[in-house]
């Protein structure tokens, strides 16, 4: 009878433990800061992440014309100006290919880069 007693006594003092830690283990997983459901995800991102800033240097045909104004035609014409005249140093340059004004480098001034 003893040894039952014992045995049982073991038993609970084992389950009470496992208990305990597991009630640790979800205290600590809730104390975890979570983002806000309420906030959207771009407060979340880094300003190049929601920008999608393009560098102006390395971009392809496709990345060009993704900017407002800029076409087909003009994302060529931006390719074709970096090869014959090498990298821009500055984004104004590009002012200096046909069709491109200062308003499209307004519209595209945050997502412009070198």
């Amino acid at each position: 009878m003893k040894n039952f007693r014992q045995s049982h006594i073991q038993k609970l003092i084992q389950f009470t433990l496992i208990l305990l830690m597991t009630c640790s283990f979800y205290t600590a997983a809730d104390s975890l800061e979570k983002p806000s459901i309420e906030q959207p995800i771009s407060e979340h991102l880094t300003d190049v992440q929601v920008k999608n800033v393009i560098n102006i240097n390395v971009a392809n045909e496709k990345q060009l014309a993704s900017l407002k104004g800029i076409g087909k035609s003009k994302a060529k014409a931006i390719i074709e100006y970096r090869q014959a005249n090498g990298p821009f140093t500055e984004i104004s340059q590009l002012l200096q290919i046909e069709g491109i004004g200062k308003t499209i480098l307004e519209r595209n001034s945050q997502r412009l880069s070198i």
